[in-house]
C-alpha cells in the first residue's frame, strides 16, 4: 500500500545492480504481483505491473530478467499464489511468453520463463 516504498523497488529493479542486490529486489518484487493480486488491488497496482514488464522486456539487463522470471516461477509454485489472476493479467502473461519465444537468446532467461509458465498451469 506504501507507493514510496513500491516506488523504490520498482527503482531498484530497473538498475544493473550486485546479483545478491537484484535477486532480494526480485523477490520483494514479485511478492508485491502475488499479493496485489490476491488481495484484489490490482487496479491500484498497475504501476507495479506495467513496471514488472518493462523490467523483464528484452531491453532490460539480463541479470535482472533472470532473477525476476526466477523469482516469478519460485512465487507462482507457492500455495498463496493466484495463478489464474495473475495469468489474466496483460502484462505479466505478456512478458513471460515474450521471454520463452523464439527471439530470446539467453538460455537462463528462457528456461526460469518456461519455469514460470509451467507453474502457471497449475492452476489454469
Amino acid at each position: 500500500r506504501d507507493s514510496g516504498a513500491r516506488a523504490l523497488v520498482l527503482k531498484a529493479l530497473l538498475k544493473t545492480q550486485g546479483e545478491d542486490v537484484n535477486a532480494r529486489a526480485a523477490m520483494v518484487f514479485v511478492g508485491l504481483l502475488i499479493v496485489a493480486t490476491r488481495t484484489g488491488t490490482v487496479r491500484s497496482c498497475t504501476d507495479v505491473y506495467k513496471a514488472f514488464a518493462k523490467a523483464v522486456s528484452p531491453e532490460s539487463p539480463a541479470a535482472n530478467r533472470v532473477c525476476l522470471l526466477g523469482a516469478l516461477w519460485t512465487a507462482l509454485a507457492s500455495a498463496g499464489a493466484d495463478l489464474a489472476g495473475l495469468w489474466r493479467n496483460e502484462e505479466v502473461r505478456e512478458a513471460v511468453l515474450v521471454a520463452v519465444g523464439p527471439e530470446e537468446e539467453t538460455d537462463e532467461i528462457k528456461s526460469k520463463a518456461l519455469g514460470a509458465l509451467w507453474a502457471f498451469t497449475g492452476g489454469l
